[in-house]
């Protein structure tokens, strides 16, 4: 699958957590998507949850 080549791709380079699987990721954008909400109430979640999946810095 693509889509999981890219994520590892990502995870290897320190783009992106490697705590979480592409399912888990896919949760989460679901998950918003079920909110029955405006965009701008929509929006700092989706990009909280964004920030969130860039690796911590130590």
């Amino acid at each position: 699958m693509r889509t999981l080549a890219m994520l590892a791709a990502a995870q290897a380079a320190r783009q992106i957590r490697d705590d979480l699987t592409l399912l888990q990721i896919f949760d989460l954008i679901v998950a918003i998507a079920k909110i029955n909400e405006n965009s701008g109430y929509l929006r700092p979640l989706f990009e909280t949850v964004l920030d969130g999946l860039h690796r911590p810095t130590t």
